[in-house]
């Protein structure tokens, strides 16, 4: 049996839709009739299941914990008409790990799946910390939920228990045969430890591909030679068979995680939401010389800051500095790192020659930023430029209408390497340093995709005295407006609450007045 959708149940909630399934029961989204607009999701379980009492006792287990990353239990009532009991507990917003895994072809940057591992360690040491300690023991994609602030929550305590120590074996033989730590599939007493297996086997997942350590067996720096070497070998070490092998708790895997192998100095990442959203790696890529990354970078960060976002501009340390930047930050006192207001300015370390995986993943975590906009060179080290691009939660690819720069073949292997990185929701092209009377048909049939937005060329004077006075043009007022216009799509990729920071009228009305202003698109560089 199962609840019907249009019923009412529980003499208060009227079922909605189906919103999941498993072995223990069906989940229902529903609405309140009591309190108008709150909807809540109801967990039915049947009588005649391998426990007759499982909802109370996951109700019982629910209950007692208050953790942002739990949902509440609410209400619990019986179904007498469908043969079931009902939980009503909090309904989660989101996708689950599995389906934003499929959304992306299971090629989820590493960066982000760190960033889930770091808060499933938050939640395991909460759990196992109780003094009635709580083994989840069903860690898998399917029971993590993403919600819109990036933040995960945990759902279906179906098979958690209270740990017992002394106990031989545990009551039920339960648990995802990919995810199942060796001694649940062998029907022995389970620990915390068996939670750091499934955790070892939730991220082999993720940063494999889509393949189950448990059926494969294979080292996972075998099937992914892009990771961090640091990643590997805590992954590794989480799926050992025997439990005295692996982390003594989920702290210690949070620590490793975020320590950079062979040095004792923490690599400390930031929680990815600062309030306006979840935090977002954007590589902006030259695809050859002049083609305006510089450009394209420092102006995102500066609009993004303009809206009270936190924003990073960092120049990526395995390529040659640039010029301007490097004589404006001296000209200000700085050497390589400062903030203004809500921008941090990162430059590259010009004695940075041989690449190291260590210190980018280091340089990624440190960076304190809702978005941290990377300028990458097409002069940048091959193998450095190919590790950003695949950490990358979104690349940005620069061109302008240079015929010569346009067929070379190092354009045509920088844009085969980004399609290589990135699927292609993940790509956002920017056509730069477009003349104003020319259409140019040609060059826009050269990409298998329209341009995110469209920068057409500035005049040359305009370029150089916004230099000569220390600045950048996008800092000019009259142009400000029009870089904002044209690059708006950009801005709602990357934040898409950002038009609730500033009206869209009151940014239209300033680009048309300031649209053509001084001269604007006039000239040639």
């Amino acid at each position: 049996m199962m609840l019907r959708i249009g019923a009412v149940v529980g003499e208060r909630y009227r079922v909605l839709s189906q919103i999941g399934e498993g072995g223990m029961g069906r989940v229902y989204l529903a609405e309140d009739l009591r309190l108008k607009g709150q909807r809540w999701a109801v967990k039915w379980l049947p009588k005649d299941g391998m426990d007759p009492r499982q909802a109370e006792k996951e109700a019982q287990i629910m209950t007692s914990l208050k953790h942002p990353s739990l949902p509440r239990i609410v209400d619990t009532f019986q179904d007498e008409a469908g043969g079931g009991s009902c939980l009503v507990m909090d309904y989660i917003e989101g996708e689950t790990l599995l389906q934003r895994s499929n959304a992306h072809d299971h090629r989820l940057p590493w960066t982000s799946v760190v960033h889930y591992a770091l808060q499933l360690c938050d939640l395991l040491d909460y759990l196992h910390s109780l003094d009635s300690p709580i083994v989840f023991r069903d860690m898998k994609p399917s029971n993590v939920i993403v919600g819109p602030d990036d933040q995960v929550r945990l759902i279906d305590f179906g098979i958690a228990r209270t740990y017992k120590a002394g106990k031989a074996a545990d009551t039920m033989h339960v648990g995802s045969i990919g995810f199942a730590a060796p001694e649940l599939l062998a029907n022995k007493q389970t620990d915390h430890r068996a939670d750091l297996y499934s955790l070892g086997c939730l991220l082999y997942f993720l940063l494999s591909g889509g393949q189950y350590y448990n059926f494969t067996k294979t080292p996972l720096e075998q099937i992914n030679d892009r990771l961090p070497p640091v990643i590997t070998a805590v992954v590794s070490k989480l799926l050992s068979e025997a439990p005295e092998q692996r982390y003594p708790h989920a702290k210690a895997v949070k620590e490793a995680l975020e320590r950079k192998e062979g040095n004792d100095q923490g690599v400390r990442g930031e929680q990815r939401n600062t309030g306006a959203g979840r935090r977002i790696v954007v590589t902006v890529y030259g695809l050859f010389p002049k083609a305006g990354a510089t450009f394209v970078a420092v102006t995102l960060a500066k609009l993004l800051a303009e809206r009270k976002r936190q924003a990073a501009y960092v120049e990526f340390p395995w390529q040659e500095r640039d010029s301007f930047l490097t004589m404006t930050a001296t000209a200000q006192g700085y050497s390589s790192a400062w903030r203004e207001g809500t921008l941090m300015w990162r430059l590259g370390d010009s004695n940075d020659s041989s690449y190291d995986p260590a210190a980018l993943y280091k340089l990624l975590f440190e960076t304190k930023a809702e978005t941290i906009i990377f300028d990458l060179s097409s002069n940048a080290h091959p193998e450095a430029a190919e590790a950003l691009l695949h950490a990358s939660d979104m690349i940005v690819p620069v061109a302008s209408p240079d015929p010569g720069g346009l067929r070379s073949e190092a354009t045509v292997a920088n844009w085969a390497k980004v399609n290589a990185s990135a699927e292609p929701d993940r790509i956002y092209w920017i056509a730069n340093r477009m003349p104003e009377s020319l259409k140019l048909p040609q060059f826009y049939k050269l990409f298998s995709t329209k341009p995110v937005s469209t920068i057409q060329e500035f005049s040359y004077d305009a370029v150089m005295a916004a230099k000569w006075n220390g600045g950048w043009i996008a800092d000019e007022g009259e142009y400000k407006g029009a870089l904002r216009a044209a690059m708006m799509p950009l801005l709602r990729a990357i934040s898409p609450d950002i038009d609730a920071s500033r009206g869209l009228r009151s940014v239209a009305k300033e680009w048309l007045a300031n649209k053509w202003a001084n001269g604007y698109n006039k000239g040639n560089n």
